[in-house]
């Protein structure tokens, strides 16, 4: 039948599917009665589903363990709404966009109102890469009165931000449960024994190897998963993640982690291994040797201690998630707001830190709250320092932003620093009037100790750009007055030969910047000498009280930093005209 006989929309469809499995005669299977069927009223709104699929594969057929496998038959087109079947490569899908109730025109090839796409076997993984490279970019970048109606900044921000969110604790959530431990099992002779067959003692007396071969399967499992809840912990210490949001990211890793193993071991071949090695030692027979039983009855009970230490693992890890998943919404502004934000959003903070410590099971451990705390710090730090730079592509462009502003940004991140201990000693002084409870007995130096270096820093910076705008100031205002320029130009040097040395200039763990710093100092310290020399001079020239009360007002107004802020002939000249 040819395909020009199906209405237009038919044969829309049919060309996509032919296209996606490189198949011919798509239109005859569509014009079969019951395909024609589902088809007309997928598009006319009657069924529940709002999609249909198109799978090109072989049948599946069960086997005597009841479990589904391919069939021999050859490859076929099937029209369905999926429920039932299971994608073994790829299948073709589409999807209305219209309400359930209205029927999309069949006259017309294409619209919006149907969408056409695919999906292969690992679904979550095709969402994951569509959500990341797709959907969040175009969403991102689109057109605000397209995209986002009447949808206001902070809704659009709040919207992009858990879309982000999302599409990386998939991907996350999809490498975790793809990068855990891989069960070895497979047996050198291929053998696998059911107790329950009849012909179990006669496969066992022609092959009493195999219980070797068992036992030494599971003798590896256990030092595989044995391994990993070793260093599962270990690699805590070196997760890439700095901040809190890394504490969770880890532990609902590692629970994935572990329902991957225990999935595992509820598998066929996994579950022959234990129902043999158990019927061996519970009724041996006289083609199992005694040592090879005592060998069994040892790996069977390694293997339960194993056992419990799994399920106390999940327990941790399970428990830990759920408590520290409270956090979420408390930790947000710690990546998406700014330090104002984050300082009003610090007492909800350390209230629900104070809940996991106080009823967390696994969780309340002094180790690990301060490990918590010093997460939090760490990205605090993180959040000052995007703060600070603002648009520009990282700290070396620092000299580049009006310094007034600049300063501003890090004052404000002096302000969080001094909330956050102001909040937590706020929090462990209350904890004391309740001297029966768990208490705020923390490493303080731990949690507080590179928050206040950064600071530190922030400190020498605020200064070191207070000067920068101070002489900036004096060569706007006070360029015409003789030697001004001189000792502007002579500072400007002072500033270049700092920059000459191109440190990071947020990198607060950079001892050679603190060396430079004070030399800078030094240089600022005689240059500030000169102009003090220069003001004076200035005011002796001066005959007018006038013009010396408009040249103090200036004065007054631009020397705000350093030592300038008292030189002895602007105080005198203060206190004698005012």
């Amino acid at each position: 039948m040819a395909l020009l006989s199906l209405p237009p929309r038919f044969q829309w469809i049919a060309e996509n599917v032919a296209s996606a499995f490189n198949i011919k005669n798509v239109e005859s299977t569509i014009q079969e009665n019951l395909n024609h069927k589902k088809l007309t009223e997928f598009l006319e709104g009657k069924t529940k589903q709002q999609h249909i699929f198109f799978f090109y594969q072989r049948p599946d057929t069960q086997n005597e363990h009841n479990e589904l496998v391919d069939s021999h038959k050859d490859s076929k087109l099937t029209i369905t709404t999926g429920e039932n079947e299971r994608i073994k490569s790829f299948a073709v899908y589409f999807l209305r966009t219209v309400p359930q109730d209205k029927a999309i025109k069949t006259d017309v090839f294409s619209d919006h109102e149907l969408l056409f796409g695919e999906v292969t076997a690992n679904p979550l993984e095709s969402l994951s890469a569509t959500l990341a490279n797709i959907f969040q970019p175009i969403s991102a970048r689109g057109r605000t009165e397209i995209q986002w109606g009447q949808c206001d900044q902070e809704q659009k921000v709040e919207f992009l931000s858990s879309f982000e969110k999302f599409s990386v604790e998939l991907s996350e959530s999809i490498s975790a449960l793809s990068a855990g431990i891989v069960l070895k099992k497979d047996l050198p002779s291929g053998l696998f024994l059911d107790p329950s067959s009849p012909q179990y003692q006669d496969m066992l007396r022609e092959n009493p190897e195999v219980i070797g071969e068992y036992g030494a399967l599971l003798e590896s499992w256990c030092r595989d998963i044995e391994r990993y809840l070793e260093e599962g912990l270990d690699q805590q210490a070196v997760e890439k993640e700095p901040g809190p949001r890394g504490e969770l990211d880890f532990w609902r890793s590692r629970m994935q982690k572990i329902t991957s193993i225990t999935e595992q071991l509820k598998g066929r071949e996994c579950k022959a291994v234990f129902d043999v090695l158990h019927a061996v030692t519970r009724h041996g027979g006289s083609d199992v040797a005694p040592k090879s039983r005592q060998t069994v009855f040892n790996t069977l009970r390694r293997w339960k201690q194993i056992d419990i230490s799994i399920t106390e693992a999940f327990n941790e890890a399970k428990d830990n998630v759920k408590y520290l998943t409270t956090l979420e919404k408390f930790i947000e502004p710690l990546y998406s707001g700014s330090p104002s934000q984050i300082i009003d959003a610090l007492p909800a903070l350390l209230n629900s830190v104070t809940m996991i410590h106080t009823i967390a099971r696994y969780y309340n451990t002094s180790e690990r709250i301060t490990n918590l705390f010093s997460k939090i710090t760490n990205q605090m730090i993180v959040n000052c320092r995007s703060c600070i730079i603002g648009d520009c592509e990282d700290a070396s462009h620092l000299w580049d932003i009006l310094p007034p502003e600049l300063i501003k940004n890090l004052e404000v991140c002096l302000k969080l620093n001094e909330a956050y201990q102001e909040q937590y000693n706020l929090t462990k002084s209350k904890l004391m009037t309740l001297p029966k409870g768990k208490q705020f007995d923390f490493n303080e130096s731990l949690i507080f100790g590179r928050f206040d270096l950064f600071c530190r820093r922030v400190v020498k910076l605020i200064h070191m750009f207070g000067t920068v705008h101070q002489f900036n100031q004096l060569k706007i205002h006070l360029k015409s007055m003789d030697g001004i320029r001189q000792l502007v130009a002579s500072f400007q040097n002072i500033v270049d030969d700092f920059k000459v040395k191109r440190h990071d200039l947020l990198d607060f763990l950079n001892n050679r910047f603190d060396r430079d710093y004070v030399e800078f100092n030094v240089r600022v310290s005689e240059l500030e000498s000169r102009l003090q020399e220069f003001i004076n001079q200035s005011f002796h020239n001066i005959a007018s009280i006038d013009t010396s009360l408009k040249l103090l007002s200036k004065f007054q107004s631009i020397l705000q930093n350093g030592s300038l802020k008292t030189v002895p002939e602007l105080e005198r000249l203060q206190s004698l005209l005012g």
